[in-house]
């Protein structure tokens, strides 16, 4: 969806709230919040990392009961790319602003059944930090997942979202005309794998797709099924869409090396599950995805245009996460995660096999103070991220959060890769809304 096409859907939408908004048998509310956010380097030589400014609103409109209007948007402007000359001509480009529509969909809901129709996130999973069942909408990775709010990460989709329920159970239908795909960093980024060494002596230069054309070839289904069974949370679901995270395939003129991201069409099967025992609730995740793709970096000294190479691998993610629910005023979830590649693959550019072991602690200190940690380690490379946030109430409608993110291990390794991401940012942030 172009910019263009994108600004007259809300508009669209704003125009219809604004027409209904004179009928006294509708029902309006909206909410915003506007935040900036400065922060700077912390590795090597300081200069700032971000300085982002954002805006975002939302509008609901309710009639008849049974049905709802939802308009939304998001608009950034982060001056920090033109301000430090770490950053390249592609970065200023790409990340240096946005707007882009939020939620904006018509839903009918009614006697055990919803339709909604528009652009929206669906939720499949109960892991924090990482998209593991997390499949069906595309994230913006630009700033690595950093922060733990994955519904900011999310990038809304147009789709129509059918559930039916009854009872304990349910039943949902996903049908995605037109595929969208990750919005992946600029080469030279901070959060960017870096691909240049891999091409030395070469020109490089990245391109990535970031929707595919409108075609009943390129739609997407998924479906899935919740039911509760003994005291089980239980889910199962069925997803073939285009791969969300892009593979590269290089394009060889002469010095110049062209590396074009690529998402080919895959398909996963999960299951989910959720059970409340006493003290703690277990939450687990179990994805299988065939014939995914892998890079892979073999050097071939007598074809060195050679070197680089796309294979595919079943994959199987396996998440068993506990939630300790007996503070009342803190919270505490432990979480360990396998990605394991069925098949392996000589020279991939990711592990056969990672195991993380993952927590988050948080709570309140004092006048509704709130400090939360996140520590995030991988058991194969002993890298790690860690992550802190200390939010400071000034009103009932303005807060302040001091941050920071830090990277640790060596440079090869899955988080020892971004060590020059490290930083720590201030934000302040307000909220307004009525309805």
């Amino acid at each position: 969806m172009t910019v263009s096409s994108q600004r007259k859907h809300c508009l669209s939408a704003l125009l219809f709230l604004l027409v209904a908004s004179r009928s006294e048998s509708v029902d309006l509310s909206y909410n915003a919040s506007f935040s900036s956010r400065v922060g700077v380097h912390v590795n090597g030589r300081v200069g700032l990392a971000i300085n982002r400014h954002t805006l975002e609103a939302q509008q609901t409109a309710k009639w008849l009961n049974s049905w709802s209007l939802v308009g939304g948007a998001r608009v950034y402007a982060d001056s920090a790319f033109a301000m430090n000359d770490r950053y390249n001509a592609p970065v200023r480009g790409i990340e240096s602003q946005e707007f882009a529509p939020r939620d904006l969909y018509l839903q009918y809901k009614n006697r055990g059944l919803q339709l909604r129709i528009g652009n929206q996130q669906v939720v499949w999973g109960e892991s924090f930090g990482f998209f593991f069942a997390d499949i069906v909408n595309p994230k913006d990775t630009r700033e690595g997942g950093l922060g733990g709010d994955l519904a900011a990460q999310r990038i809304m989709v147009p789709m129509v979202n059918f559930s039916w329920f009854q009872g304990n159970y349910a039943l949902q239908f996903l049908y995605l005309p037109k595929p969208f795909l990750n919005l992946t960093p600029a080469q030279g980024s901070d959060f960017a794998v870096p691909l240049g060494p891999f091409f030395p002596g070469f020109n490089v230069t990245l391109s990535d797709e970031r929707i595919l054309p409108l075609a009943l070839s390129s739609s997407e289904v998924g479906i899935r099924g919740t039911a509760i069974l003994n005291g089980w949370d239980m889910g199962a679901f069925f997803f073939t869409y285009f791969d969300r995270r892009p593979s590269y395939r290089p394009t060889f003129a002469g010095a110049d090396v062209s590396v074009r991201g690529v998402h080919d069409r895959i398909s996963s099967w999960g299951l989910t599950a959720t059970k409340d025992f006493d003290a703690w609730v277990s939450r687990l995740e179990l994805i299988y995805t065939a014939n995914r793709p892998v890079d892979s970096f073999v050097f071939n000294a007598g074809a060195p245009t050679q070197s680089f190479g796309t294979s595919t691998s079943d994959e199987f993610v396996g998440v068993l996460g506990f939630d300790y629910t007996q503070w009342r005023d803190w919270r505490l979830t432990l979480q360990v995660s396998q990605d394991s590649y069925l098949r392996s693959v000589p020279g991939s550019l990711l592990p056969q096999n990672s195991t993380n072991l993952s927590f988050v602690l948080g709570g309140t200190l004092f006048r509704n103070h709130e400090l939360t940690v996140i520590q995030s380690y991988c058991v194969n490379d002993g890298s790690a991220l860690s992550q802190l946030l200390y939010m400071m109430p000034l009103s009932s409608r303005l807060e302040a959060t001091i941050g920071t993110y830090l990277f640790t291990g060596s440079p090869s390794s899955s988080f020892g890769t971004f060590r020059g991401a490290n930083r720590v940012f201030l934000q302040l942030k307000g909220y307004f809304g009525a309805g």
